[in-house]
């Protein structure tokens, strides 16, 4: 009996040992892969491709839920340009006993954003100058994966803010420019999840009032009027967002258009051969009309003479 019991742990061993061998060995083909629609090729987005869902979970630990939504432009894979836009309003109730500080905004904004890809750049093609090396699509070490973006953004809040004996409290209008970076961090069977890093910088402009806390009678109170534009510049926001897309992440957004850039190139090699051969025609017809005046300034010395 005790060797039938060893024998029946023996085979139940073995055969977990194949089953795991079974799989390790699996080619990848058999293994479950994610539906690839739309995330390697240059298919024009679907309507529903265009739209994305996000939240700043900075936002959110500050207890100031938000959502926002952004928009493509275009369905072109080799698109730009979105058009995004947010809301957020705190939460939280004024307690019996006002507090020192106090935090509460709601309001919204609107983004414009033009995106793009970094390229990998040969090792011994240097950057011109400083400049070059500042702006250039191209890096040595191109992250192709990541999405960059530039844009410009307006929008307003209703806010009170106090951290210190005077707080503000009124409405704050903004302008400014955004800069950031988006990296895919999951692929779902249709969707993706993607990760945003951004800033805003610009200009406020305030409409409100300084106020502070009067303790003896437990209420804040207006101190003076607060209106015109803030210190500039200032940090309006700084987000690190979660990015809900249906369809391909930021990898394959926004690509570069190298047919474009090609064509471009050839259009702008035409225009400067164009312009040459034009140069090159007025220069020929400069030198007829002087080798015309030389020859009859020739002939009328020539008359002289005789």
């Amino acid at each position: 009996m005790y060797l039938l019991r060893k024998l029946k742990a023996g085979k139940t061993l073995m055969g977990i040992i194949c089953v795991l061998g079974l799989l390790e060995c699996a080619p990848a083909q058999a293994q479950y892969v994610l539906p690839k629609k739309n995330l390697n090729s240059a298919e024009p987005l679907a309507s529903n491709e265009r739209w994305s869902l996000k939240t700043n979970t900075l936002g959110w630990l500050l207890l100031t839920p938000n959502m926002g939504v952004e928009y493509s432009l275009s369905a072109s894979p080799y698109n730009t340009w979105t058009l995004s836009g947010n809301v957020r309003a705190s939460i939280g109730t004024e307690p019996d006993v006002l507090d020192y500080s106090q935090y509460k905004v709601y309001g919204g904004r609107l983004e414009l954003r033009k995106y793009w890809h970094n390229r990998g750049r040969d090792p011994q093609n240097a950057y011109e100058n400083i400049f070059d090396a500042a702006f250039s699509h191209e890096r040595f070490n191109a992250r192709t994966w990541r999405g960059y973006y530039f844009g410009l953004y307006a929008g307003y809040d209703n806010a009170k803010l106090k951290f210190s004996r005077e707080g503000y409290r009124g409405d704050v209008y903004q302008v400014g420019v955004s800069y950031g970076l988006v990296r895919p961090i999951y692929n779902y069977p249709n969707s993706v999840l993607d990760l945003e890093f951004g800033i805003n910088v610009g200009a406020a402009y305030l409409n409100g009032h300084k106020y502070e806390l009067d303790k003896i009678n437990n209420r804040y109170v207006n101190i003076r009027e607060r209106k015109g534009f803030a210190h500039f510049p200032i940090v309006s926001d700084i987000s690190v967002s979660l990015v809900y897309r249906y369809g391909p992440s930021i990898k394959n957004r926004h690509r570069y258009d190298q047919a474009k850039q090609v064509a471009r190139i050839e259009a702008q090699a035409q225009r400067r051969k164009a312009a040459e051969a034009k140069r090159d025609e007025a220069a020929a017809k400069r030198a007829a009309r002087q080798e015309a005046k030389a020859a009859r300034k020739a002939a009328r010395e020539a008359a002289k003479n005789n």
